[in-house]
Order: structure tokens, then sequence, then C-alpha cells
């Protein structure tokens, strides 16, 4: 995680790729985030079972916090 002063310096970093912009945000909003049961609950022996209930978590905060509606942060498709 690369952590910078403001938005305009994140893009100016020779290693940001435009399709990652939707992950910009406040370091407030990581700490929110990382702080949800979700990803606490990583190494919990029932994590996968409880994987849908957790993710619930993780979407109403994305959504309080305005980042629901990119696309960085929706599912990865299903595998084939």
């Amino acid at each position: 995680m690369n952590l910078f002063r403001s938005e305009e310096d994140v893009r100016a970093w020779r290693g940001f790729q435009p399709n990652t912009e939707d992950a910009v945000m406040p370091l407030a909003d990581y700490v929110s985030l990382w702080g949800i049961e979700n990803y606490r609950a990583r190494n919990w022996d029932d994590y996968i079972s409880r994987m849908a209930e957790l993710q619930a978590e993780r979407w109403e905060l994305l959504e309080r916090l305005g980042y629901s509606k990119t696309s960085f942060w929706d599912p990865p498709p299903p595998a084939d």
C-alpha cells in the first residue's frame, strides 16, 4: 500500500494505473473498511461458510462511504 498526500500525488506517481483509480480514497475510509468483521475474520475456521454474511457488512459500509457503485469494488466474476 502506498500512502499519498493527495489524489493529485497518486495520479502523478509513476506506478499509477488508471484502472485502479476507484481504489483511491482517504486513509480514514480504509481504516473503517479494514476494521469491519469481514477483514478481521479471515483467519476464522468458519470464514468461508460465513462469507456471504460478512460481505453484506462490507457492502453496507462501502455504500455509506460512497464506493459501492464503482467497478473496483465489484466482486470478481465466477470462475468457469
